[in-house]
């Protein structure tokens, strides 16, 4: 008898086991359909990590009224920033950085930033564009991951 006992509740077990391993892997399966509907339909930003981005000069000082102009990368065709990580405010193109040399750049895509420095030049009395630096192929993440 007490055989019997012990193989029903063994098999009590054993179907109460398979039966809570079914729902982990049914709550498994809706969590990644889930996250796939959501990655496909969210518009992320390249620049993840970047709430405020800071330029510096060359001697290592905020670019204080330097402009940053944006371009689809490899190209001279401006490509729009952001002003948020939802993409949803549109940067003027250039931006202008504040007096701390910050900006708020965000990119749905991969770019390209030329950073220019405006200064008068005395002999010419023109102001004139320096550029400080330029970066191709500017990108913070595979964004063919995030949104396949």
């Amino acid at each position: 008898m007490n055989e019997l006992i012990w193989l029903v509740n063994d098999t009590q077990s054993l179907v109460n086991i398979l039966g809570n391993l079914l729902i982990i892997i049914g709550c498994a399966f809706a969590l990644a359909t889930l996250w796939d509907w959501v990655r496909k339909r969210r518009k992320l930003p390249v620049f993840k990590d970047n709430l405020k981005m800071q330029f510096l000069g060359v001697s290592g000082s905020p670019l204080s009224g330097g402009n940053v102009h944006t371009y689809s990368a490899g190209t001279t065709m401006p490509l729009a920033s952001y002003t948020d990580p939802s993409c949803s405010v549109v940067n003027p193109n250039p931006v202008i950085l504040d007096s701390d040399g910050k900006a708020p750049i965000w990119f749905d895509s991969p770019g390209k930033v030329i950073v220019i420095m405006k200064r008068f030049d005395l002999k010419t009395r023109k102001i004139m564009d320096n550029v400080v630096w330029t970066v191709d192929n500017l990108s913070g993440g595979n964004r063919n991951d995030v949104n396949d």
